[in-house]
């Protein structure tokens, strides 16, 4: 037997992927912990839809993939019911509903929050997610915690998308992605002291192809993600507010200590704002389809009927803001279409507002509260992807 053979035989040129399927354990739910777990990275970890997961939970921490093999989570046997899942400190995870012949592979409802992203996890995709008459659809952040390695500055949690879901009657907020006190400000009790760590923050989050309805709060938020290319894009948002909180239930909001690109969203019906920027760093909102914003089922909430609005606020460290807004198609009925603050002095000149146009085609009414510097020139901004012009509106029955 040749040399190269007998290597060959003891040491092969590839390891297999396994099939590891996970089955429900008590009757509030299961605890995967990658510790206890025979897996490797690239192995596929299967939920089938002939197990009883329809009211119960599913935990997983400290399961890794790598960047070249994530480990992938998956339904099997058609659309899978189950009722929310968890990842805890995990990293290069895929979790799909694409494993049989509905598009939305899984379907929870009734959950808290269907699906949560919390501990030192990064290089998380989410996909293929029904979800009905929850809390939240998903949240992704760790909260300040006694253990200073969950808190800012000992991990960011970066990398995290979610695509293509469908949701209808969230109780709560939508898409909830990062704490909302970034600075702190959230005080907790450790070994009898009270503290007040700054939360986690995040980077490089991308949030598309979604489809929310009927929401008790803001759709889509995300705050204290402060570095990286962060995504809000091709989302169709209706009817957020149902609290009728005047502080709440905007389509999307860019919180503090985060910025983004909002681009190619279509939303109608929001309680508060269409979309709000209130946070740090240079955010762009271009190419939207916003109407009907401060008003939801013939109830007016007065002062916030206003498609785009941008304030500075407070960060941590200091930092400087800067704001884009173009091409974006607002309401006919607004008092404002876009409107700008100034909660802290850190506005940056070279901001640009130009070619915003109501419904009916006329010029987007801009109020400048904020008295920021701006160009409405457009021949000063740099040419962006345009993404999808619309979202695939198929998708809207929540097949």
């Amino acid at each position: 037997m040749s040399r190269i053979l007998i290597l060959l035989i003891f040491f092969p040129l590839f390891s297999s992927a396994k099939k590891i399927i996970l089955k429900p354990q008590h009757s509030w739910g299961s605890v995967y912990n990658g510790a206890d777990m025979q897996y490797a990275p690239g192995d596929t970890l299967v939920i089938l839809a002939t197990d009883n997961w329809a009211k119960i939970g599913l935990y997983i921490e400290n399961v890794h993939g790598t960047k070249a093999k994530p480990v992938v989570i998956i339904n099997e046997g058609g659309q899978t019911k189950l009722g929310a899942i968890a990842l805890h400190s995990c990293t290069h995870i895929k979790l799909t509903g694409t494993g049989g012949g509905d598009f939305y592979g899984f379907l929870s409802d009734g959950a808290f929050s269907a699906i949560d992203v919390t501990g030192r996890s990064s290089n998380i995709e989410i996909e293929r997610w029904k979800v009905l008459n929850a809390g939240y659809i998903c949240r992704a952040k760790q909260d300040p915690h006694c253990d200073p390695q969950f808190n800012y500055p000992n991990w960011r949690m970066d990398n995290i998308s979610i695509h293509d879901t469908w949701s209808s009657k969230i109780n709560q907020d939508g898409m909830y992605f990062g704490n909302t006190a970034p600075t702190s400000g959230r005080p907790i009790g450790c070994n009898g002291e009270t503290v007040s760590p700054i939360p986690m923050r995040l980077s490089n989050v991308s949030i598309y192809n979604n489809y929310i309805e009927s929401t008790g709060r803001t759709a889509i938020q995300i705050s204290g993600a402060d570095s990286g290319s962060n995504r809000i894009y091709n989302n169709t948002i209706r009817r957020t507010g149902f609290e009728l909180n005047q502080t709440q239930g905007s389509g999307i909001i860019v919180g503090g200590m985060a910025h983004a690109d909002v681009y190619n969203n279509h939303i109608r019906e929001t309680f508060q704002f269409g979309i709000l920027v209130m946070g740090s760093g240079f955010s762009r909102v271009y190419n939207n389809n916003i109407d009907s914003s401060g008003i939801l089922d013939g109830v007016s909430n007065p002062g916030y009927r206003i498609s785009i609005a941008c304030n500075a606020v407070y960060t941590y460290p200091l930092t400087t803001s800067r704001i884009e807004i173009k091409n974006n198609k607002v309401g006919s009925i607004d008092i404002y279409n876009i409107v700008t603050g100034k909660a802290a002095d850190t506005w940056e000149t070279g901001n640009v507002i130009c070619s915003n146009y109501l419904q009916n085609g006329k010029a987007a009414v801009i109020q400048n509260n904020g008295n920021i510097n701006y160009t409405s020139d457009c021949r000063s901004v740099q040419p962006v992807g345009q993404g999808r012009a619309a979202y695939n509106t198929d998708r809207n029955t929540g097949r």
